[in-house]
């Protein structure tokens, strides 16, 4: 698949139950026959492994709420070490830009509750947004619709796009 410049090879799809990775399955991915979005919607774990321009790469999708979606991306850092960073440096200012320009360009504000960018990161998922923000771990950057009024620690500067609120550590 190649996308605005970027060739995406899907490596394969698993499929669990839970993180403790219950009824466990690697499938190969066909979109005509495989509704991802139906196994989602039934509380299946959906774990996609990829390759982006050569680059090992992936994301994950499970549903934390009615209604409401956790999404995680990841990418190997080792041919990108800038990246291997807990802070944003002028080395790796570019990257972090270039994904918080997509996201805030690709996204519904009225649809999303949060973002949180950065290595490791540990966000679970609370009905109390503040909670969420308050108990993560490892957030570079939060990016959160401006009608999401919560309090930011202090050591994060605030920048306004568009229709959300940017936080940069």
């Amino acid at each position: 698949m190649d996308n605005a410049g970027y060739k995406v090879i899907v490596d394969g799809i698993e499929i669990l139950d839970d993180w403790s990775y219950t009824n466990h399955q690697v499938i190969n991915y066909c979109e005509e026959t495989i509704n991802l979005n139906e196994m989602i919607s039934n509380g299946k774990i959906i774990i996609a492994n990829l390759k982006v321009n050569g680059l090992r790469s992936g994301y994950y999708i499970l549903k934390v709420d009615n209604g409401i979606y956790e999404i995680g991306i990841w990418f190997d850092t080792d041919k990108m070490s800038s990246l291997d960073s807990d802070a944003i440096t002028d080395e790796n200012k570019f990257i972090y830009n270039k994904i918080t320009n997509a996201v805030i360009n690709n996204i519904d504000n009225k649809k999303l509750l949060l973002i949180g960018i950065g290595v490791e990161t540990i966000i679970e998922y609370d009905r109390i947004l503040q909670n969420i923000v308050d108990n993560s771990k490892n957030i570079l950057i939060w990016i959160l619709p401006r009608d999401k009024k919560i309090n930011i620690q202090h050591f994060y500067k605030k920048e306004e796009k568009e229709f959300f609120n940017i936080y940069f550590r």
